[in-house]
């Protein structure tokens, strides 16, 4: 018996704690577009919030390992094939403004890190 439902649904980007947070919902409805991934093995961690124990129970052992080792980020096409999403959804005119500038925010946030790494 369920008590209470919970329903993920990702427009643009899930990773690291959002796909966890996701993960931990019953339904998960992606954003064609959108792209989601465990990048904390890219900084020299672990999933923290239940990743490393509910992706293997979603895609596999095998695929969680790959995705959390590699860093991957992986499109809401093959979220749905490989059964991490269970159901795509559209983007309509408006998301399409926010897909554009979070793809912005997230070329900001890779210059920052190129930045670090070259002071380091």
């Amino acid at each position: 018996m369920i008590a209470e439902a919970g329903l993920a649904a990702l427009w643009l980007a899930a990773a690291l704690a959002a796909l966890q947070l996701a993960l931990a919902c019953d339904v998960r409805v992606f954003a064609r577009g959108a792209q989601v991934g465990l990048l904390e093995h890219k900084y020299g961690i672990l999933p923290d919030l239940g990743g490393t124990q509910r992706l293997p129970r979603v895609v596999g052992a095998s695929k969680a390992k790959e995705m959390i080792w590699t860093a991957a980020r992986i499109d809401a096409e093959e979220s749905y094939r490989i059964g991490l999403c269970d159901r795509l959804g559209p983007l309509s005119r408006g998301d399409r403004a926010q897909e554009h500038a979070g793809h912005r925010q997230a070329k900001s946030h890779r210059r920052k890190h190129e930045a670090l790494d070259a002071s380091a």
